[in-house]
């Protein structure tokens, strides 16, 4: 499950990577002034920052375009440059 927000610079990347992996996903949208999106956020991740990802097939939870990128590919075995 992705929390992102399309105008996102930081979860554009993200989005783009799960796309191109042909990784199914849920998309969230966790864009500002949504407070019930946010408590959720702040439940799981301690704050209501995007992009964030829940492996809800491990319960992982990273955040954070770099974080998000490098976990996708360490899931799913991808050995970047």
């Amino acid at each position: 499950m992705l929390f992102q927000f399309e105008d996102c610079e930081d979860s554009q990347p993200v989005r783009r990577r799960l796309t191109e992996l042909a990784i199914d996903f849920i998309a969230v949208n966790a864009s500002e002034g949504y407070p019930e999106k946010d408590q959720v956020m702040v439940k799981l991740f301690g704050n209501a920052r995007t992009p964030a990802l829940w492996d809800t097939r491990t319960g992982a939870l990273v955040q954070g375009r770099e974080t998000c990128l490098a976990y996708v590919d360490r899931a799913i075995g991808v050995h970047c440059p």
